[in-house]
């Protein structure tokens, strides 16, 4: 191997390094601006969700109170969305016993599933769910973006955003919702 070759190979990974870390490091900063941005926000509950608890299903609204927002839109296959909300029931009971927040999983089910995803409601899941059935939450709430990573958020008693990230997904999250509880106090 040649001199030249070798400093031609050491100069094209390299640049190839530059490339990802450059790549990475926008999406980084648009990442940071995205949630830069939905912090400032103060969120909006829709007037007419109905609450889905097993063999009920109640036209309800939610008082102004600091809640924990899962918002899960038509995007995705539903029913496996679904499938997944147990891991919020430790949350639920968490919600339950403290008067600090309330879980609110709010659904926007497509134009025509609205029965079905209450029969998957019904069978999968222990505690309330909410379904925007009008999508309102969107339409109130225009700046959330569409990525899912940004779809879970911590509101305080005025709907402003106080931490956005989902705690059910890892341990330093938890610790981040558990702190934010704290400041609520």
């Amino acid at each position: 191997m040649s001199y030249s070759f070798f400093m031609e190979f050491l100069y094209r990974l390299v640049s190839i390094f530059i490339i990802i870390f450059s790549s990475l490091s926008c999406s980084d900063l648009g990442l940071r601006h995205t949630l830069k941005h939905l912090m400032t926000e103060i969120i909006v509950m829709p007037s007419h969700i109905e609450m889905v608890r097993k063999d009920s299903v109640l036209t309800c609204s939610l008082d102004s109170h600091a809640k924990f927002i899962v918002y899960l839109d038509s995007t995705d296959c539903m029913s496996c969305r679904i499938e997944k909300l147990f891991r919020y029931e430790n949350l639920y009971n968490a919600s339950e016993k403290s008067p600090l927040f309330d879980l609110v999983i709010l659904i926007s089910p497509k134009i025509g599933s609205r029965d079905e995803v209450i029969r998957n409601l019904q069978f999968s899941v222990d505690f309330p769910v909410y379904l925007d059935t009008e999508n309102q939450f969107l339409e109130l709430n225009r700046k959330i973006p569409s990525r899912d990573d940004f779809h879970a958020f911590l509101t305080n008693e005025d709907g402003k955003v106080i931490l956005v990230g989902d705690p059910t997904r890892s341990d330093g999250m938890m610790a981040l919702f558990a702190e934010a509880l704290r400041s609520l106090q």
